[in-house]
């Protein structure tokens, strides 16, 4: 490593460290010796800036400015910055999006809910079992026949791509890095009258296997679809796509564009920027990797363009490499398209979802975040409307809650009961409160068995279908009681921090954890960099995750518990206290997914132990954020609750 990028290492572990003057100190050195260096911290203050650690991004772009006065774009990022208010705990939001259709959006939720339906992974299944097979699309033949099957959901380059390309049947279609055709293929099978235009350098052993060239390409599209028109360039994109626009013949505006080339910050920008200028109305732009752990720039470049773009529906998602798309304005004939598929399709299932929204948390609550993932991903199938104390339809805490709980769905009528507990302002709300009667049909989902397990017994006899988040419980809740484990919101994910706290607890210390008190206690004696959060939630939690090297676990009475998913999905390595005989070696694998512990000795030893070995503690990360991100996201659990109502 060069000493300027060894500077600029250092001086991002001091800004995690909140040590602002050293941090300073080393991005100034490393502009002075290197002028490269000058990029990095532009990178670093965006990256910063989209995170919301005002201060950090400050000392990154104060330090651009100190050396390089003439670089505009760090004069503008930091003249956003200048008025931003300092707090001790940085979380402070920057230039928040004023595009009116995030996410939530019903236009997002419905291109979401497309990409991710059964139809669209037994499509893509079905064509790329028809290619010829290399060791990465062995892999991923393997892992979209379980998508299939399980119905998961799903949100890849590849299924954007056939989802896309068979909405809107594009006239014209251009991806920047082709390889071995297996994303030109989609469209090509998709939309075969579509005019194909493809960019790469065909680099000999690419990725480790074999990159046959524009030949095979050609064969491999001609046989999914002979009837479509494809013309291939090659050689770098940073030429050969100017001198595609250069010449007038060639379209300038395309309907369907991927870019998946050059992963640099520069160079990906520069094929993003021919992009967005060549990008016709209401067409669609796909970029590849956008979390992908080895290339965190292109986060950064990518939130530059929704900066810019604000009239532009961005869609990404966070939980594989980071697939995204954006659509550009209007939108007319998108929404007319997915009106097309949508009276086609039966009527959703109905479900009202009874729960209070707890003061002291508002919505930081499971049923709450249950509610949002059948909105996000299943807006095709289902309709959500929650019920109780707080809610727009509000009925309000008592004994007979239930009753009018149940004159409200009949009225309505409503398909499902789904009653999940969490978020509660008493325990009398969550647990004596159940339906007495009614042709509807009623399911129930029990989280804390562990501590509750005496009313959860009573409640789940007043229902259809009971699930436990603790398998050790169902033998307990009655016949009809299945296991569901608590898995991982959408909210947790990696905010892709720099790792500079090197181990740390998140969660409860009460007079009810004395075991958790006693190792935390001794813990922070052990390693004084110990990091403790308490009253934590959503992306306060995930930050602090996305800080550490190693968090810890420790059960309360031998559950699965929400901690085991959270910190697994936010990319730390998790040391959890050994759990027996309540399903936890079925869910995961001790030693590939996550690391356990028998004593406090045990602990302290693997924590030394991960801490000096790198790469065994990230080995061990990614693999565990893998599996909850293709197994345990809530919105992959509901696909059960759908299935059984079905």
């Amino acid at each position: 490593m060069s000493p300027a990028l060894t500077l600029i290492e250092r001086a991002i572990n001091f800004l995690g460290l909140q040590n602002l003057e050293l941090a300073r100190q080393h991005l100034q050195d490393a502009a002075i010796i290197d002028q490269k260096a000058r990029n990095l911290h532009l990178v670093f203050g965006m990256y910063y800036t989209i995170l919301g650690n005002v201060i950090a991004a400050r000392i990154c772009f104060n330090t651009e400015l100190n050396h390089y006065p003439d670089n505009q774009q760090a004069i503008n990022m930091l003249e956003s910055l200048k008025d931003a208010p300092l707090t001790g705990d940085e979380k402070v939001t920057i230039k928040p999006q004023s595009n009116a259709r995030l996410i939530e959006g019903s236009l997002a939720t419905a291109l979401r809910s497309g990409v991710s339906s059964r139809d669209t992974k037994y499509r893509v299944l079905s064509n790329i079992e028809r290619l010829e097979k290399d060791i990465w699309l062995e892999q991923d033949l393997l892992r979209y026949r379980y998508a299939a099957e399980h119905d998961e959901c799903w949100f890849e380059q590849i299924t954007v791509l056939n989802f896309l390309a068979k909405l809107i049947q594009p006239k014209t279609y251009l991806e920047v890095g082709v390889r071995r055709g297996r994303s030109m293929s989609q469209v090509a099978i998709e939309s075969p009258r579509t005019q194909i235009y493809g960019f790469d350098m065909w680099i000999n052993n690419y990725s480790d296997t074999e990159n046959p060239g524009t030949e095979f390409v050609l064969s491999e599209i001609k046989k999914l679809s002979s009837s479509s028109s494809v013309r291939l360039h090659v050689g770098n994109s940073q030429r050969t796509l100017p001198e595609f626009f250069a010449n007038p013949s060639n379209p300038q505006l395309i309907d369907l564009i991927t870019i998946d080339g050059d992963h640099s910050y520069d160079g990906a920008k520069l094929d993003l920027d021919l992009a967005f200028q060549h990008l016709a109305p209401g067409g669609i732009l796909v970029f590849d990797d956008i979390y992908h752990h080895a290339h965190l720039e292109l986060l950064v470049l990518w939130n530059t363009y929704k900066e810019r773009f604000t009239d532009h529906l961005f869609i990404s998602d966070p939980y594989h490499t980071g697939t995204s798309f954006v659509v550009r304005p209007p939108f007319a004939n998108i929404e007319n398209a997915l009106k097309g598929i949508s009276n086609k399709t039966s009527a959703p299932i109905k479900i009202l979802m009874p729960y209070s929204i707890k003061r002291e948390y508002g919505r930081i609550t499971l049923p709450e975040w249950i509610k949002e993932s059948f909105e996000m991903y299943f807006a095709d199938k289902v309709k959500v409307v929650a019920v109780g104390p707080g809610h727009e339809h509000s009925i309000e805490d008592s004994p007979n809650f239930y009753d009018e709980v149940m004159a409200y769905a009949e009225q309505h009528q409503f398909d499902l009961i789904l009653d999940v507990e969490g978020g509660a302002e008493s325990l009398d709300f969550m647990f004596k409160r159940f339906p007495k009667g009614g042709n509807i049909p009623k399911f129930f989902w029990a989280i804390d068995t562990h501590q509750y397990i005496d009313m959860q017994i009573e409640k789940a006899k007043y229902f259809d279908v009971t699930y436990s988040a603790q398998k050790d419980a169902v033998s307990k809740l009655g016949p009809n009681a299945q296991w569901l484990p608590a898995g991982a919101s959408l909210h947790e994910v990696d905010y892709k921090r720099m790792r500079t706290i090197d181990v740390g607890f998140v969660g409860s210390i009460t007079p009810a954890h004395a075991k958790r008190s006693e190792i935390v206690t001794r813990l922070i004696k052990d390693f004084p960099q110990f990091y403790l959060g308490q009253g934590l939630f959503l992306n306060e939690k995930s930050e602090m995750y996305s800080r550490m090297k190693i968090a810890i676990n420790v059960s309360l009475n031998n559950d699965v518990n929400f901690r085991v998913f959270e910190t697994l999905a936010t990319g730390a390595l998790l040391l959890t206290d050994n759990i027996s005989n309540n399903g936890f070696n079925e869910l995961f694998e001790d030693g590939k997914h996550l690391v356990s512990y028998a004593s406090y000795d045990d602990l302290r030893n693997k924590i030394a132990y991960y801490l000096e070995h790198e790469d065994e503690r990230l080995r061990i990360a990614i693999e565990g954020k893998k599996l909850v991100d293709e197994k345990f996201r809530h919105h992959i659990l509901l696909q059960k609750v759908i299935r059984d109502f079905e």
